[in-house]
């Protein structure tokens, strides 16, 4: 039987057991981002009030204890603070008694919201979706949300599935960087109208478009930070959180190149001989 001297998406359950046999733990630094997706094709999900009311159910910081590594960071935009984007001023955190108030005065009436996501796959920024996706819709639950699950395997078109919108709802789904670019995260998510938030945002794509021509330098950043804060009252999408992820590996592993853009070409990896 051929031994397996390291493998890729360390989850949390599996860290202490790691820990405890010796085996090293290679994180890497934060540089992708989780996401609850809250399609507006939805009528019910049209309602901001709705929108602002899942944002007050959410616990990320329950999420994060539970599911993600230590250091993971609750995400409050859609930027990794590496980037050095600001937060805008608006932020919508855990509270039951305000999410319950938000929907009592909503349109919303018990109706089911599907909920879509992924089986069988871990992600850089999504480790164990099922669990995942059982703590949120209990907490959504727990407010008065009627919630309809709709699994579905990743290889069987969840992607596909979730991208165009084909079910519009609520979904799991995230970004990990491809390089150090506020705009590889902001623009890639919203600089175009998407099926699979049903947002349509003409003023936030135009200041897409135009931070993405500006230097780099505080100007920029701070359009950057104007774009989060219209995305945070906006509600396409509840960041979630900034996981880390890592690799385990066995003594026989002397180096092996960890990056946060998860670029690292095994012909740079060092094994003891």
């Amino acid at each position: 039987r051929q031994k397996i001297a390291a493998y890729d998406m360390v989850t949390v359950g599996e860290l202490r057991e790691l820990v405890r046999e010796g085996q090293q733990i290679l994180q890497r630094d934060p540089f992708s981002i989780l996401y609850l997706g809250m399609n507006q094709s939805n009528p019910l999900l049209a309602d901001r009030k709705i929108r602002q009311a899942v944002a007050h159910a959410v616990n990320r910081q329950e999420l994060i204890q539970k599911f993600f590594i230590s250091g993971t960071k609750e995400a409050r935009s859609f930027v990794p603070p590496s980037l050095g984007v600001p937060d805008g001023q608006t932020y919508l955190g855990y509270d039951v008694p305000k999410a319950k108030s938000l929907l009592k005065s909503s349109s919303y009436d018990g109706e089911p919201i599907p909920f879509t996501y992924p089986l069988n796959v871990t992600r850089a920024y999504l480790p164990m979706p099922e669990r995942i996706y059982a703590e949120i819709s209990a907490q959504l639950t727990a407010v008065g949300f009627n919630i309809k699950p709709y699994p579905i395997d990743w290889e069987d078109g969840y992607m596909d599935n979730v991208v165009n919108g084909r079910r519009p709802g609520f979904h799991l789904l995230g970004w990990n960087g491809g390089y150090r670019d506020p705009d590889n995260f902001i623009g890639t998510l919203f600089g175009t109208t998407s099926p699979e938030f049903g947002y349509d945002a003409p003023k936030v794509r135009a200041k897409i478009v135009k931070a993405r021509s500006m230097p780099n330098g505080d100007p920029r950043a701070t359009t950057y930070q104007q774009i989060g804060e219209q995305l945070a009252k906006d509600l396409p999408a509840l960041p979630l959180a900034y996981p880390i992820s890592a690799v385990a590996a066995d003594d026989t592993v002397m180096h092996y190149p960890t990056s946060p853009t998860l670029d690292e070409p095994f012909d740079r990896v060092r094994l003891a001989t």
